[in-house]
């Protein structure tokens, strides 16, 4: 049997459950990174579209903000670096993702302004992990046309403060 969700189905089912604990958030915020020697972590999931999040962000720090920061709780308290991956545009909660533990983000970066990102994520001290557009430069681009992209967004982001995670460059 499958039933298949719609993203209607799927916020309903967010705001009905309310803040009942996920089985799997408490056991990776209790006990999961001890095992490994670890300099850091990576999350990711994709709360955005290709214009803004998927909900409201008091809908996010409603319901996800406190999963998260559970699940992030034992790298947190390790000292370890958090690396979050999210699709979309997540803009309005960069300030929640860095108040929760995060250290560098690999965002979508076609959904952004480059220099109001890479503004914001000085701002924030966030380390930005920066890739090409594999959908578009990386597979019908000429060879200069990658370079060219990569140098550009490279040039952006590079200044004393900045933190960099270079990506398929």
């Amino acid at each position: 049997f499958v039933k298949i969700l719609t993203s209607k189905s799927i916020l309903i089912f967010i705001f009905q459950i309310g803040q009942t604990p996920n089985p799997l958030h408490q056991h990776l915020g209790s006990n999961g990174f001890g095992v490994f020697r670890n300099d850091a972590v990576s999350f990711g999931d994709d709360y955005g579209s290709e214009r803004s999040l998927l909900m409201s962000p008091d809908t996010w720090r409603r319901f996800f903000k406190p999963r998260l920061k559970r699940m992030f709780r034992a790298a947190v308290d390790r000292g370890l670096d958090i690396h979050f991956h999210s699709c979309g545009q997540v803009w309005d909660i960069l300030p929640d993702l860095k108040d929760i533990g995060v250290t560098s983000i690999w965002p979508q970066l076609p959904a952004y302004d480059m220099e109001m990102l890479a503004a914001r994520c000085r701002e924030l001290q966030l380390a930005v992990e920066i890739h090409t557009d594999r959908a578009n430069t990386m597979t019908y681009g000429t060879p200069q046309q990658v370079r060219d992209l990569g140098d550009g967004r490279v040039a952006i982001h590079i200044e004393p403060s900045c933190k960099l995670v270079l990506y398929q460059l």
